[in-house]
């Protein structure tokens, strides 16, 4: 399963990276662009209106020739992000213990946290 996140639009101008893309599509509206993805021999050229879905978990370095427009759609995978939420559901209860902890009239000083 696969959620959609909303498209990100980018004017670049300057060379711009992106980690753990695997999986995210570029599409160039206006201008050229090309990429670079990591334990890739080759670039990627797009021009305008040409789309890459990117193949690669690690960085990708995007570059214009002058002033170039693209979209980045990027899907996450919800079976990848499980050991996310479980660390934020974690960090959730310990913020709950203390706040329960503050109200009972102590707390632990945060440098012993």
């Amino acid at each position: 399963m696969h959620i959609d996140l909303p498209s990100l639009s980018l004017i670049i101008e300057h060379p711009i990276a992106i980690a753990g893309g695997a999986g995210a599509r570029i599409h160039v509206a206006d201008g050229r662009i090309w990429l670079t993805e990591e334990d890739c021999l080759e670039d990627v050229f797009l021009g305008p209106g040409a789309s890459y879905t990117l193949k690669q978990p690690g960085r990708v370095v995007i570059e214009s020739e002058g002033t170039a427009r693209v979209t980045v759609e990027a899907h996450v995978s919800v079976e990848a992000e499980r050991p996310l939420m479980s660390r934020l559901a974690s960090a959730w209860q310990a913020l709950a213990h203390r706040v329960s902890a503050s109200r009972r009239g102590w707390s632990t000083p945060a440098f012993a946290q």
